[in-house]
């Protein structure tokens, strides 16, 4: 699956360098990891970008700490060895930052981190595997860490339509439009995670959980290590 979904990012890597996020997602990733690491300012941050992709949020979040005095140590990690190429080229000369390809359930992670984000990422994962990310990345934060996950939910009327579209092939993708034809292959293997789910999950493991934020079709959940009292 690894290997597929590699693959899959490899080929459509350039097509998602010329991408520019929506204004719903824009607004949901400045909602919730911007408005936290504005809560460092003058303080040194470590931070994960689980599946960061071609760099696009950890330059946004690097230019963020340097208006706001925000020293940051970065790790981006993405399964795509194109899209790592990419973001090196983006931000390769920023100190501090260091980007790895490989799979986030088998890399051994930088600890202890202030922050951990993962922008559409879980809809590539098991609702098992999720857990099992979700209990290994509160192993890595510092008391009073968080972890965002923003995704598409699985009760959305984006993902409703994502999985008609892929039941009923070409004539779907004519009348629904989600995806075009050159991302099928990708598609096809999607999942959007259940964030009610999500909210238990994290209950359950020890996590503090904040309000779930909402943006158009998109769902941002707040995870909170409990503090050293």
């Amino acid at each position: 699956m690894t290997t597929d979904l590699a693959l899959e990012y490899d080929r459509l890597a350039d097509k998602f360098a010329r991408w520019r996020p929506s204004g719903h997602f824009e607004r949901i990733f400045e909602q919730t990891v911007l408005d936290s690491l504005k809560n460092h300012s003058g303080r040194r941050v470590n931070l994960l970008d689980a599946g960061c992709g071609h760099g696009t949020w950890l330059e946004r979040v690097l230019d963020f700490a340097g208006v706001n005095q925000i020293e940051i140590d970065a790790t981006g990690v993405d399964v795509s060895e194109r899209r790592i190429a990419i973001a090196r080229s983006l931000l390769g000369s920023n100190v501090g930052l260091q980007l790895i390809c490989g799979d986030l359930r088998e890399r051994k992670l930088p600890q202890p981190l202030d922050m951990i984000y993962s922008a559409e990422v879980f809809q590539h994962l098991t609702d098992q595997q999720q857990a099992e990310l979700l209990r290994c990345w509160r192993g890595a934060l510092k008391p009073g860490g968080l972890v965002i996950v923003i995704d598409k939910d699985r009760r959305s009327l984006h993902s409703m339509k994502a999985e008609l579209q892929k039941r009923t092939g070409l004539i779907g993708r004519r009348l629904l439009g989600v995806f075009p034809d050159e991302y099928a292959s990708l598609f096809a293997g999607i999942r959007y995670p259940s964030f009610s789910c999500l909210l238990k999950v994290g209950k359950r493991i020890g996590f503090e959980v904040r309000p779930l934020v909402r943006a158009g079709s998109f769902t941002a959940l707040t995870l909170a290590k409990p503090a050293i009292s």
